[in-house]
């Protein structure tokens, strides 16, 4: 599946997609 912040993270990163926030290892919509 898909999700909104086409992007991956850890816990001791920030996304750099505004609005979203991380989950490891995924960015996710806040």
């Amino acid at each position: 599946g898909t999700h909104p912040c086409q992007e991956t993270c850890v816990t001791s990163t920030r996304c750099s997609t505004q609005g979203c926030h991380c989950n490891w290892p995924i960015c996710f919509k806040n």
